[in-house]
């Protein structure tokens, strides 16, 4: 008897059985989280089973261990499954519980009961606390608001909670990022009633939901209200939109809803996908603003902003926090602004003192 997997609901079962060799088992285990990773729509249950070949305490660490590895590699490239770890004897899994304790992790976790670890696959927190907080975008060349980033924020007891001890977590879990997109466009909506007529409004929104005919289900809502006028979908770093869901975009865009395509210079698939479809406003990542100083960058800069000109794109450098950099992003063509010189995310649309502003960019 081997490895054996099961898709069952939302998760993705392995039963760790038989007399495999130990390297053979951490190489199909890296293998299995690899693509439950891919999915994002199922979550992982590892059941060590008595009869598997784990007998001893250092094998099971090496298991674990590269567990541990795995996870942590996929947290540095933004992504987060959720594991439950099931077996009849905990013994051996002390230490392994102070490793998570330590790093702060909450997606792994260890059951003796098999009941208890499915049922904590498919929690789903709650979003009570969950609100939006709004950083204004300006038009550098006469310091106008033209717009605004909802940011989800968690509040408790009036303090901001930092987000890597609940963004992650709630990504984790049955559509989280389903749920979280739903919930900001509601609190978006709601605060886009008091926005200028040319004023826009941008809800982030994780690839999943853009691979996925979830989004029409999400703007359903908003239909037969002007609020799809006002909004921007900011498509989120976190994975890569396939280039077989163009239409689909293309139907978003028929409800006269802007995309926006963030973190460009981030990386060599953001670049790519300005070749893949086409949208009305690109976000310049903070990286690259950083060093607006440097003429070879400033350079670039300047040609790429004439091209997106050309081509009918709204160019916005995001992260200016100082006079230098903004002048240097006005320099380079770049038409639109945010950061923190122009204001901070705060739970009310900020206003800013045109004359400041002026002087400063």
């Amino acid at each position: 008897m081997s490895n054996t997997i099961q898709v069952k609901n939302n998760y993705l079962k392995i039963n760790l059985a038989g007399s495999i060799q130990l390297a053979e088992r951490l190489s199909q285990l890296s293998k299995i989280i690899s693509v439950v990773s891919k999915t994002r729509s199922k979550y992982l249950l590892i059941k060590i089973l008595p009869e598997s070949s784990l007998n001893s305490k250092e094998d099971i660490d090496k298991l674990l261990s590269k567990v541990h590895q795995e996870d942590w590699a996929l947290r540095n490239k933004n992504i987060f499954i959720k594991i439950a770890i099931y077996s009849p004897t905990l013994d051996n899994f002390n230490l392994h519980k102070k490793i998570l304790q330590a790093k702060d992790l909450t997606n792994i976790q260890f059951f003796d009961d098999l009941k208890a670890a499915i049922t904590w696959l498919d929690v789903q927190s709650s979003l009570e606390d969950i609100t939006a907080y709004f950083q204004p975008i300006i038009r550098l060349n006469d310091s106008k608001v033209i717009g605004y980033e909802a940011l989800a924020r968690k509040v408790l007891k009036n303090k901001i909670i930092p987000i890597p001890q609940w963004l992650p977590q709630l990504f984790n879990e049955r559509q989280g990022s389903y749920r979280l997109a739903e919930k900001m466009l509601l609190l978006a909506e709601k605060k886009s009633k008091q926005l200028s007529e040319k004023q826009y409004i941008s809800v982030n929104f994780e690839v999943d939901e853009i691979n996925s005919n979830k989004i029409e289900q999400l703007l359903a809502p908003f239909k037969k209200t002007k609020f799809l006028e006002k909004l921007v979908i900011e498509v989120c770093e976190r994975g890569d939109v396939n280039i077989n869901h163009i239409e689909l975009i293309e139907n978003i865009k028929k409800l006269n809803t802007r995309i926006a395509l963030d973190d460009i210079g981030s990386g060599n698939d953001r670049l790519l996908q300005l070749l893949d479809f086409s949208p009305e406003i690109l976000k310049l990542d903070k990286k690259v603003t950083d060093r607006m100083l440097e003429i070879k960058v400033a350079s670039f800069i300047s040609f790429f902003s004439s091209w997106c000109e050309s081509n009918k794109i709204s160019l916005l450098a995001e992260g200016i926090e100082t006079r230098e950099i903004a002048i240097a992003c006005k320099r380079a063509g770049i038409k639109f602004g945010q950061g923190y010189l122009f204001g901070k995310p705060q739970a009310e649309l900020l206003t800013i003192n045109t004359k400041t502003v002026t002087e400063t960019a």
